[in-house]
């Protein structure tokens, strides 16, 4: 029981790190053939062989 548990911690821990990880950038969910003009704060990125529009997700602060 006591290692179920700690086999049960430790994939918790790898997945909730790699969630975080994957949460640094916003990005639409549509696929462009040729390189989008973004709106001011996002910029294109290619993601295979699609294009779409991202911003950073980590500098934004909210007010109370």
């Amino acid at each position: 029981m006591k290692f179920a548990s700690i086999v049960l911690l430790a994939l918790g821990s790898l997945l909730a790190s790699s969630n975080v990880a994957e949460a640094q950038e916003i990005c639409w969910r549509v696929c462009f053939p040729e390189k989008p003009k973004c709106p001011e704060e996002w910029s294109p990125k290619k993601l295979g062989h699609c294009w779409t529009c991202c911003k950073d997700n980590s500098v934004y602060f909210f007010d109370e």
